[in-house]
Parts: structure tokens; sequence; C-alpha cells
């Protein structure tokens, strides 16, 4: 089981986590939370976003609680303007903000059976990685409504498989479960439903001991 750390705030004589460490960021850094998952150590950070000047969170990550660190995505995990997040680990990982955002990975079983799909429905999945690091990188998830007709889908399911010595350490905009090197990800409340030729995406960072190869075997269901 992983522990949990409360970090400082992220002032200028914080010799850890400085506001500086959020190039995109401009002001009020305040009390972040760190958690140590697989032997890193993970910054959650409330921060103003210089771009849109309202309340966003930054994550930073470092090999060691005394540092160095560095920005973990260069850019906001997340921004809606009210967000306090409280970060905590089990036998899962979870990143809450009662407000609004949930995030969540671990070791839950995936569903024996597949959701019920809408007759004549289609999604299509792809891979991406915007951003990596020596020991992982950010994967990014675009889900596509691929219906032949203008039928809106109201609901999706992605599966994948991770290459060797990479585990799903946060997730967000779905509902992350791993079982072995087996990855599934259903969409989250708000975006499920997407009309004919829509989009949407999902994210997830990841952990990997190896080479940060993309993930194979990507299959999309629609419901």
């Amino acid at each position: 089981m992983a522990t949990i750390l409360i970090a400082t705030p992220a002032r200028a004589d914080n010799p850890i986590v400085q506001l500086t460490t959020f190039s995109w960021a401009s002001a009020d850094a305040r009390a972040g939370h760190v958690i140590e998952r697989n032997g890193r150590f993970y910054w959650y950070v409330p921060v103003k976003a210089r771009a849109t000047s309202s309340t966003a969170i930054g994550v930073a990550v470092a090999d060691s609680p005394t540092g160095p660190i560095r920005d973990a995505l260069g850019h906001p995990l997340v921004a809606n303007g009210e967000i306090d997040p409280h970060a905590f680990t089990g036998g899962s990982g979870y990143l809450v903000d009662v407000d609004w955002w949930q995030f969540s990975t671990g070791a839950a079983s995936p569903p024996t059976t597949a959701p019920p799909t809408t007759p004549g429905s289609s999604c299509t999945a792809t891979l991406s990685a915007p951003a990596s690091w020596p020991g992982g990188y950010e994967g990014r998830l675009t889900v596509t409504n691929s219906t032949p007709t203008s039928t809106a889908i109201d609901g999706w399911r992605v599966t994948f498989a991770l290459p060797a010595g990479q585990t799903v350490a946060q997730g967000w905009s779905g509902t992350f479960s791993q079982q072995g090197s087996q990855v599934t990800v259903t969409n989250a409340s708000y975006n499920g439903r997407l009309s004919a030729g829509s989009s949407t995406t999902a994210s997830f960072i990841t952990s990997a001991s190896g080479a940060s190869r993309l993930p194979g075997n990507v299959t999309c269901t629609a419901g």
C-alpha cells in the first residue's frame, strides 16, 4: 500500500515544489497533496493557469521526496476554477475533488459481460502520447462515434493491453481499471453521449519500468 504524504504550499521559499515548477502557471499556488506510487512521488498542486486566469491542478513528479522535481505534463491536469484536490491511494489510486472531478485507477476486475449496445452503433479508439519522461508518459485516448448513420451513442468502453512493466498510475475523463496488462476504460458521466462523427478524450499517466511504448490491441465498444 502506498504512503500518503501532505505537501507544503508551492511557495517561492519551498525548496521542493515552487510556482516556477509549472511554466504555464501565473500565481496562487496553494497547499497541494503528494502521494508515493510505484516508487515515484506525485504532487497535485492548485495554481492559477496563465491562459485562463482560473484555478487548475498541476502535476509534478520526482524520484525522491526531496526532489529534483519536474512538471509531469507541461499543462494542467484539469481545470474548472474551483479545485482543491485531495489525493489518496490504497489498492486503487484516486484523485478526487467532490465538487466535480473524479479520477480512478485500480486493480478491479473488468466486467464479465460487455455493456449493452445500441443496434448498429460503433466507435473507434486511438492512443497517443502527448508527453513522456523517463519512467512514464501521458497517454491520450481519443474515442470517436464511427456509426455510419446519424445515430448517437450513449456510452463507450475501450480496452487495451499495456506493454510489460507498465501500470496506469492515474486516469481522468473516464473510469480506469487494470487487471494484469489489460486496461478497461469506460466513459465518465459527462462524455458518454457522442453524436455521429464526434469525439471525446480520456487521459492517463503510466509508470513504466522499461521502455515507454504505447499500448496495443485497442478496441472500442459503443453503448
